[in-house]
């Protein structure tokens, strides 16, 4: 199906259904470096005192919380400029944190790379479907 043909409402569904996605993989990520210290990367936060642990635990609820709001987006629309800005802090943060380790660090977890490319993607999709998508005539940039 291209993007094209998918309808306003369905580009809440996939941004729900991703968030859904991230928060597995955000639970796994906390589930993992909780028990092992594989990843050395991850152990170190830098510009923070809070453990890896418990900024995955805090990005499975972020995720959680963002997929609850793009599915009730589905029923009501008034909350759509919230759950955008929720969604670019989200991802603003996902940022934060991926520079920080690439400066820091020196080097890049590759999981920690993808679970903030979820976040990055539902923005993204938010963004299109909110602002810029023209046919739904929902957002303030549209023209009809």
């Amino acid at each position: 199906m291209r993007l094209g043909r998918l309808r306003y409402l369905d580009l809440f569904y996939l941004a729900g259904g991703i968030s859904i996605a991230n928060s597995i993989l955000l639970g796994y990520a906390s589930w993992q470096r909780a028990f092992s210290v594989d990843c050395h990367v991850c152990h170190y936060v830098a510009l923070l005192t809070v453990s890896d642990v418990m900024i995955s635990i805090a990005g499975l609820i972020a995720s959680l919380i963002l997929a609850v709001l793009c599915y009730l987006l589905y029923f009501k629309n008034r909350h759509k400029y919230v759950t955008l800005l929720l969604s670019g802090s989200f991802a603003g943060f996902a940022s934060f944190l991926q520079i920080s380790q690439a400066y820091f660090a020196d080097k890049v977890c590759l999981q920690c790379l993808a679970i903030s490319a979820g976040f990055y993607l539902v923005f993204g999709i938010l963004l299109y479907s909110i602002v810029f998508k023209p046919s739904s005539g929902a957002g303030p940039l549209c023209r009809r």
